[in-house]
């Protein structure tokens, strides 16, 4: 794994500010950006194929938003969970009110509520976590296999991922690192450049919308070097 390659690759491409430019641009467009999520599985997959390290070029959209719209409904499916733990956590709230009147029982009732929610909470926390781990194993094996039903081969997702779980965590940690101190980074440009009046904050805006598809072509490089590296059982 070189960890280091996946950051400095986007910037060796002689066309990085237009391909990058442009990913940014789509990005904040709604259902049109389901292509950026496409143009990282391109990513993936041409690293793992051993591809030349070059951006992909912006062609062949309809593919790239057909790939970024299955990884997209692949992951809403794995949020599902998420989503009914937080509506049962807010339903517990109204139970204080089936006391009624008597205060004893809305005492009761609230404490249980109070439990239960965070009981709720904290499922809600770990399945989350769990999710963000899967998700990267969920983008190979669609990269890989190309089909809607790789992302559903749980066992062989868990296989891969503790079979090669110090790779696989390495990747996810200097994502995680990665990301932070670029974020920051930027964060300070965009307060010194706010300074200046109207434009300072559309360059800042930009700026960030940049970041956020650098980050994204990062991680897929970053998945796609597990993938290349990875045991496949």
């Amino acid at each position: 794994m070189d960890y280091g390659k996946s950051f400095s690759y986007p910037l060796e491409d002689k066309d990085w500010p237009t391909k990058l430019g442009i990913g940014a641009l789509i990005n904040v467009v709604p259902i049109l950006n389901f292509a950026t999520a496409g143009y990282m599985v391109q990513i993936t997959r041409d690293v793992m194929d051993r591809q030349p390290d070059v951006l992909p070029e912006w062609d062949d959209f309809g593919q790239k938003f057909v790939d970024g719209l299955v990884v997209a409904i692949a992951g809403f499916i794995y949020s599902l969970p998420f989503f009914l733990l937080l509506c049962a956590a807010s339903a517990f709230l109204i139970l204080p009110a089936l006391g009624g009147e008597n205060e004893e029982a809305v005492g009761a009732l609230a404490g249980l509520s109070f439990a239960a929610i965070c009981v709720m909470g904290c499922l809600s926390l770990l399945y989350l976590l769990a999710i963000t781990l899967i998700l990267p194993a969920v983008i190979i094996f669609y990269a890989r296999e190309r089909s809607f039903g790789a992302c559903f081969k749980i066992g062989e997702i868990a296989r891969f991922i503790t079979g090669n779980l110090g790779i696989y965590l390495g990747a996810v940690v200097v994502l995680l690192v990665g990301g932070i101190v670029l974020v920051a980074v930027t964060g300070f440009v965009q307060f010194f450049l706010s300074i200046i009046p109207i434009c300072g904050n559309i360059i800042g805006l930009f700026i960030g919308w940049a970041l956020t598809f650098y980050l994204q072509v990062v991680a897929a490089h970053l998945f796609g070097q597990v993938g290349r590296e990875a045991v496949f059982a």
